[in-house]
């Protein structure tokens, strides 16, 4: 039983459910199912069902209150299913929908199950990367067209942390989760030997994929020699410069021009430069290419604001399928 806003997704999870069930999908004149009262939950059920119809009844978890009365008032076991509709599918493949409780949202109640099923649908997805369009960072792969989607976590001013702390900083962005780790450093001063010293530290450490983020051409040099697994960012003012030195590194590249101090903000802008810049990158022999549009602030509106950067990576995506987007 759902709500109206949520019916297409229902039915789209009833679709996928397996097929020794047989589902009807009820939907309530609310447009939220989670705001539907107790007593309405009644009503609707006793006005359109007979006890003899349905063995059981899933409303959604995040219905507040128990369904021990509703049940009572219909003759018909109710219980509640997880929060997200996505979820049934997954869940009536792992457990009998007669098991779960009426009190409990289903994703709290098999939340450990849930999670096994997760893992397992991912290791499935990461073995079948190997067979499809991606480029490799380290030892991990980027696929041209997600699932999964790789995070990655930048360290910033990372000069300016001492080596304990920026180990110790990198060591927990990796036991949260991240697939890639970004070194970032002071914006507009050079200093090469920094980025040098910094990526060497931190491969010695962890054998894990590292990023060094600069426009500044000597610190992608030094990055890329001293073994960084990917460059970012290049653009129109230092492709030429860092070429020869990082045509092996994978290399993000935006949508900016150094030399003419513009970095683009409209959809237009964005492609038009982008497009060039990969360009003037593959006429240099650098092909292991992510594109990046770069999401704007939240803050900026109009023609430069977030939805419109939102468009230039779907309009990127189309235009050139062949690269991975950052």
């Amino acid at each position: 039983m759902t709500g109206k806003l949520a019916e297409p997704i229902v039915h789209a999870a009833a679709r996928k459910c397996p097929s020794r069930y047989k589902v009807d999908i009820l939907v309530m004149p609310v447009d939220v199912a989670a705001l539907a009262t107790l007593e309405s939950i009644s009503s609707y059920l006793k006005h359109r069902i007979q006890p003899k119809d349905y063995d059981l009844i899933m409303v959604s978890g995040a219905v507040q209150g128990s369904m021990r009365k509703v049940e009572e008032a219909v003759g018909i076991k109710l219980v509640k299913g997880p929060k997200h509709a996505v979820d049934i599918p997954t869940l009536l493949s792992i457990c009998d929908p007669a098991e779960l409780s009426p009190d409990i949202p289903a994703d709290i109640l098999l939340g450990h199950k849930l999670r096994k099923s997760v893992k397992a649908t991912l290791k499935k997805i990461e073995t079948s990367i190997a067979s499809k369009p991606h480029i490799t960072i380290g030892e991990t792969f980027v696929p041209v067209t997600p699932p999964p989607i790789r995070v990655m976590s930048e360290v910033t001013d990372a000069h300016l942390l001492t080596e304990e702390k920026l180990l110790s900083t990198i060591r927990k962005r990796i036991e949260d989760g991240a697939d890639i780790i970004s070194l970032g450093f002071q914006p507009g001063v050079a200093n090469p030997e920094k980025v040098k010293h910094s990526v060497r530290l931190i491969k010695k450490e962890y054998d894990f994929p590292l990023a060094v983020d600069s426009v500044i051409p000597e610190e992608i040099i030094a990055g890329a020699k001293a073994g960084a697994d990917m460059i970012m960012s290049l653009e129109a003012g230092n492709i030429k410069k860092v070429a020869d030195k990082t045509q092996q590194t994978p290399a993000v590249v935006i949508p900016y021009d150094s030399e003419e101090q513009f970095f683009a903000r409209t959809v237009k802008d964005k492609l038009r430069l982008l497009e060039r810049n990969i360009k003037t990158a593959l006429k240099h022999n650098i092909k292991k290419i992510i594109a990046d549009p770069v999401l704007n602030p939240i803050n900026f509106s109009g023609t430069t604001g977030t939805f419109q950067s939102l468009t230039a990576y779907h309009s990127m995506r189309k235009r050139s399928s062949q690269y991975p987007s950052s």
